[in-house]
């Protein structure tokens, strides 16, 4: 990675976070954020309109881990955040570790032989009715690296995603029509959702936002 001297610390942080950098986008499209991961590159990418703030999600992040990382514009300058009249353009944050959710326990995210990429993928959601309903038609369009978290989102609400488990989660991945959870998400999966868990049902007219790391060159 190409850092600088010149380290702003942003802090400390659960890898269920977002950060919010303090940058406010000067130019529209899109923005890349690069993680220093011993020795490897982890990116990612989110197309900002001008004035839109920067902010980071650490999902998937290996616990207890210190990062560095920086971030290219859409013209690929450097991202610069001034501080105390001090201009910035490499950044370091500290993970720290988050309780076992979902009869699940969090595991460090293991190395791989390049870059790994934070993918996102919009849900067009399905009237849902009961537990277990079917959330969207829409498969995981990516497989996760293994082990690392898996976020689900709702209009930015972070949803409680059962691991190996249905019971008292408020969705979960499978692979069999909902039939049983999965351990380990996989390309081709499909979101199910339990309404009496998360206290609401979905409709046509929703969308659920999805996210985690995947190899670069998947």
């Amino acid at each position: 990675m190409n850092l600088c001297n010149n380290i702003l610390d942003l802090g400390e942080f659960s890898v269920c976070d977002i950060v919010e950098t303090g940058y406010t986008a000067q130019k529209a499209g899109l923005h890349t954020v690069y993680f220093d991961y011993i020795g490897e590159t982890i990116e990612y990418s989110v197309t900002l309109s001008i004035g839109e703030k920067l902010i980071i999600p650490l999902s998937g992040l290996s616990e207890y881990h210190t990062f560095l990382l920086f971030g290219l514009d859409p013209d690929q300058n450097k991202i610069i955040l001034e501080n105390d009249s001090v201009n910035y353009d490499t950044f370091r944050l500290t993970t720290k570790g988050i309780k076992s959710i979902s009869g699940s326990t969090t595991t460090p995210t293991p190395i791989y032989n390049g870059a790994v990429i934070m993918f996102e993928q919009i849900l067009n959601c399905l009237n849902t009715t009961t537990d277990g309903s079917l959330a969207s038609n829409q498969a995981v369009a990516a497989t996760p690296i293994q082990s690392t978290e898996i976020e689900v989102l709702y209009n930015g609400r972070e949803m409680n995603v059962g691991i190996g488990t249905k019971a008292g989660v408020d969705c979960f991945f499978s692979a069999d029509g909902g039939l049983t959870a999965k351990s380990e998400v996989s390309i081709g999966d499909k979101l199910y959702w339990n309404g009496s868990v998360a206290e609401f049902q979905l409709d046509t007219q929703d969308t659920v936002e999805i996210s985690f790391l995947t190899p670069k060159n998947v």
